[in-house]
């Protein structure tokens, strides 16, 4: 191996296998990331489906108390129809919650290499926190961890590799048979014997001279694959980065929707209360109380 051809085309073969290690962590890791997000998308689902469930028989009350008023004269059949289209309208969330929630549990088993069918939960949505400590942020070294940028980087090791064969084209291809002797390991004998040794390598001498011009278009071809595929290292680092710092301006974004949610809840519990004694202390009626619930539960199911 004078010019380090077969050295590099065994690099060149060595990269190709940890690339493909790196495009089967890439998958396993698209494969993980989905059975992840399509589980959490399962159980918001659920929960709003909870919720919807409980806004229809909220919504069945202030029907029964609004006909109890119409039957009494105390509201006009205005009121009837509106309290009936707004129970129709609490209704119709469910069907179509129903059907994502069992389209997202034949995703599931899909992609756990199932038939479509219900799927089990094991939690809750409400019993998930969120983990705090992503917030502090991640040296930038760690996205040499990520596949696909550890696939990109090694395929410009292969266009390395590939651009030292090409280039060892250049020079003579010696084959030492036995024909040779034992001196001929000594490169300073290859050109000292006899002529008919060197007429064994001559061919070999000669064939770069033949071949010249397509070796040298092999040559800068492989210049050109290697800048490519440095420039897609590149773009691969530059994406890595942005969809890093996107989840975590999406991790602390969705923070902070959590406080404002949360303090929402708060004073929607703190009226919901006030109605409660508004209603004990007889200046309230039960259907404001009523329609209090069900607006608590539409803001929390959206």
């Amino acid at each position: 191996d004078l010019w380090g051809k077969i050295k590099n085309t065994k690099k060149l073969a060595l990269a190709g296998l940890w690339q493909s290690e790196e495009y089967r962590k890439a998958a396993q890791t698209t494969l993980v990331n989905m059975v992840a997000n399509g589980f959490f998308n399962l159980l918001m689902l659920d929960y709003q489906l909870d919720i919807a469930h409980k806004n229809v028989l909220l919504s069945d009350s202030v029907l029964v108390m609004v006909d109890m008023q119409y039957q009494s004269a105390q509201v006009n059949a205005l009121a009837v129809e509106q309290a009936r289209a707004q129970r129709l309208e609490a209704a119709q969330l469910i069907p179509i919650l129903e059907q994502q929630q069992q389209q997202q549990e034949h995703a599931l088993r899909i992609l756990a290499g199932s038939f479509p069918g219900p799927q089990q939960r094991h939690a809750r949505l409400a019993d998930l926190a969120l983990n705090s400590a992503l917030s502090l942020g991640a040296p930038a070294d760690l996205l040499g961890n990520r596949p696909d940028v550890k696939a990109a980087e090694i395929a410009l090791q292969m266009a390395n590799a590939q651009v030292g064969i090409q280039k060892a084209n250049f020079y003579p291809s010696l084959r030492i048979t036995a024909q040779t002797g034992l001196n001929a390991f000594e490169l300073s004998n290859w050109f000292t014997m006899p002529a008919s040794i060197f007429g064994n390598i001559l061919g070999g001498l000669s064939q770069p001279l033949l071949n010249g011009r397509k070796i040298k278009t092999d040559y800068e071809r492989s210049l050109l694959a290697r800048e490519q595929l440095l420039l897609t290292f590149r773009d691969k680092v530059l994406i890595a980065v942005s969809e890093v710092s996107d989840a975590y301006l999406k991790i602390e974004k969705i923070a902070s929707q959590q406080q404002l949610l949360a303090a929402r809840v708060a004073s929607l519990d703190s009226a919901t209360r006030k109605a409660r004694l508004l209603f004990q202390s007889g200046m309230a009626t039960y259907l404001e109380r009523s329609e209090e619930h069900t607006s608590e539960l539409q803001s929390l199911l959206r």
